[in-house]
């Protein structure tokens, strides 16, 4: 913000984000949302992430939004570990306010918690595929 400040020359930060938001701006999901890039720069990957460097940008907008899209949109529900490797980042926080929303739910599968669809009917499926994936026989595969 100090850099979009300095080349609009105010001191303003409202004036700051006043301009980005004309230019259709798009914030980190990483680093509390302090960093800012225009839609035109990102080169999305097919999961909908772009870094420039260690920041990071999701086509869902915030952590909160990209985790739930991730959630409600999985076959098998999410766990803590498997979302922590999709965005690069912890999500603990996140997944609390998620809950804490009733946007999504948690259970208790094997010793671990699954986050899943907050409709029920959803998230049954979810439940049952990842159950019917967790008894699979594992399957050695090669590059």
């Amino acid at each position: 913000m100090t850099q979009v400040c300095m080349a609009l020359n105010t001191m303003s930060r409202t004036t700051g984000f006043r301009y980005l938001r004309e230019l259709h701006h798009l914030t980190s999901y990483t680093h509390n949302g302090k960093h800012y890039t225009l839609s035109g720069i990102a080169q999305f990957d097919c999961n909908g992430f772009w870094h420039f460097g260690n920041i990071g940008f999701s086509v869902h907008g915030t952590l909160i939004d990209t985790l739930h899209q991730a959630i409600t949109q999985s076959a098998t529900g999410k766990s803590n570990s498997e979302l922590e490797k999709h965005c690069g980042v912890k999500v603990q926080t996140a997944l609390r306010t998620l809950l804490c929303s009733k946007k999504i739910v948690r259970v208790k599968l094997e010793k671990k918690y699954l986050y899943v669809n907050a409709d029920p009917s959803t998230s049954d499926r979810q439940i049952r595929k990842r159950i019917e994936v967790l008894s699979a026989p594992a399957v050695n595969e090669y590059c």
